[in-house]
């Protein structure tokens, strides 16, 4: 009777053993994947669409870059200023694509950095359908909600980073 009992102590052991390793498994390749967090997908996606916006801008603005980089300046200030905000907004693509955290930080730059010395709308043609007088009133509205959904989105993706797994699940 003892050994029969040890036997299927061992075999539930074992069992138990089979099955930590398993779901330990699963949750790394889960990791490896981003399927870990259901929510993290679609934030994933927000950020690309995101990234789609400031390329878009960047496309739909793309003339703006060339002549000032076309012609000489009197001062070397405002080709700076065009060539920070390119690469800020290519490096926002960059990151935002792949899903990184770090892709939000020059699109914190980008998006000020657009509205104030350019006048760029994020989401284009928008502004157009608003009264000339408040276009440029109805920009900084534009990108300033853009903005604030970007902090938001980055909040929320920081946010499910934090809860541990123990946490989350226990």
């Amino acid at each position: 009777m003892m050994l029969s009992q040890k036997l299927i102590t061992h075999k539930r052991g074992v069992l138990f053993f089979v099955q930590a390793v398993s779901q330990e498994f699963l949750l790394s390749w889960k990791r490896e994947k981003g399927m870990e967090y259901p929510k993290r997908n679609g934030m994933v996606s927000a950020a690309q669409g995101l990234a789609a916006l400031v390329s878009i801008c960047l496309i739909r603005y793309f003339d703006t870059f060339a002549v000032i980089f076309r012609f000489k300046q009197v001062g070397i200030v405002p080709s700076i200023i065009a060539m920070l905000v390119l690469l800020s907004g290519l490096s926002a693509i960059a990151g935002l694509v792949r899903g990184d955290k770090w892709g939000f930080i020059p699109l914190y730059f980008f998006i000020p950095a657009a509205t104030m010395f350019f006048g760029f709308s994020l989401i284009p043609y928008l502004p157009s359908l608003i009264e000339p007088d408040y276009r440029q009133l109805g920009i900084v509205a534009i990108n300033s909600g853009v903005l604030f959904y970007a902090v938001y989105l980055l909040l929320r993706m920081m946010d499910s980073n934090i809860i541990l797994r123990t946490e989350k699940y226990g």
